[in-house]
């Protein structure tokens, strides 16, 4: 069902109350551990025009730094 077709439902339903419903928000969690092996999960509130656009960028920023951490395990200094 698509967004409009929710909004006039909702009106049809609820009358002049169907403005005050809130809509859904969209947000994203991140689960991770970090450096003292403390599971963190920050949530971000990001605008469903933008999601897109985003988690795409997040993604790779995350593969980045694992190949990093792997890289600096793998050194035989440990840099």
């Amino acid at each position: 069902m698509s967004q409009d077709k929710l909004t006039k439902t909702r009106l049809l339903l609820t009358g002049l109350f169907a403005f005050a419903w809130k809509k859904k928000q969209m947000f994203m969690l991140l689960t991770y551990e970090d450096d003292l092996g403390i599971t963190q999960n920050p949530v971000f509130h990001i605008a469903k025009d933008k999601i897109n656009e985003v988690q795409p960028t997040i993604y790779q920023r995350m593969m980045n730094q694992r190949m990093l951490q792997k890289r600096a395990q793998t050194s035989p200094s440990g840099n």
